[in-house]
């Protein structure tokens, strides 16, 4: 539990936010980072026929070029240009991204080295490629495929979910509960909320005079978790976390801060203990 917000007349806690939070938040940041590293670049193949035939004679004398632009540099494989003999596009297993793959003889050499998105422009690569190879004429090939729109989009998607990981995951897994002092009303009331909008709402018919004590109790059985309970004058205690935490030293400054806070109005013989 943490005080959240605090005026002269009203105190807010809430639970503490779980550490997976926070876990989530760093996994999808290195997720976002990475595919904006690693997939955001530009492919290039560029091959050069020498001694150029006018015969209908297929001449594949001469050298190819696999460029990777990313953003760390320029990576460029080199192979000869007998070695090509096509070029095929292949699909994940879902039929939602591609990959082109190069092929020579035995071998295959994969355009990218992940499958992206682009079907139609992918297919129209693997055309060029072909069709330079049945025509002996042609001296140069240049085609591209750029893969940095999409992954910039993903990316920022990924980073958006990085950034309120801790709100979506509360949404998705947990209820967090605050409690409200309210020293104008002269009540104390808890609600859960989901996607930051209270879901329940329980208003307890005490006046903040019926406080005796505000105390931390451990957990029975188990010495390494506590608990804030409101102790009251009718002898019972009204537990501020339900659930035993082992952050002893969050729970005592929790605890003293609702100790100054309700001071003023309450009995005189409440205090911390």
């Amino acid at each position: 539990m943490q005080i959240v917000s605090q005026t002269a007349t009203k105190l807010v806690i809430q639970e503490k936010q779980p550490r997976i939070s926070l876990i989530f938040g760093i996994i999808f940041l290195i997720l976002s980072i990475s595919v904006v590293l690693y997939c955001g670049q530009i492919t290039k193949l560029e091959c050069r026929r020498s001694n150029i035939s006018s015969t209908l004679t297929v001449n594949n004398q001469g050298k190819c070029e696999l460029i990777h632009e990313r953003f760390w540099g320029t990576h460029t494989q080199t192979f000869p240009l007998g070695a090509l003999q096509g070029a095929k596009m292949q699909e994940d297993g879902e039929g939602t991204t591609f990959q082109i793959l190069l092929l020579t003889g035995s071998d295959q050499i994969a355009f990218t080295p992940y499958y992206s998105l682009g079907r139609e422009n992918q297919e129209k690569i693997v055309e060029q490629i072909n069709n330079f190879l049945q025509q002996p004429e042609r001296e140069f090939l240049i085609v591209q495929h750029d893969d940095r729109p999409w992954s910039y989009v993903l990316g920022l998607i990924l980073l958006v979910i990085a950034i309120n990981s801790s709100h979506i995951l509360e949404g998705i897994f947990t209820s967090r509960e605050s409690w409200v002092f309210d020293i104008s009303e002269g009540t104390i009331f808890s609600h859960q909320s989901r996607w930051g909008r209270a879901t329940k709402v329980s208003e307890y018919p005490l006046l903040l005079q019926d406080i005796v004590k505000v105390a931390i109790e451990k957990q029975p059985n188990d010495d390494s978790r506590y608990r804030i309970v409101l102790c009251l004058k009718s002898g019972v205690t009204l537990p501020i976390n339900p659930n035993y935490s082992s952050d002893i030293n969050n729970l005592k400054s929790t605890c003293m801060g609702i100790v100054k806070f309700l001071q003023p109005v309450i009995s005189s013989s409440a205090h911390y203990h």
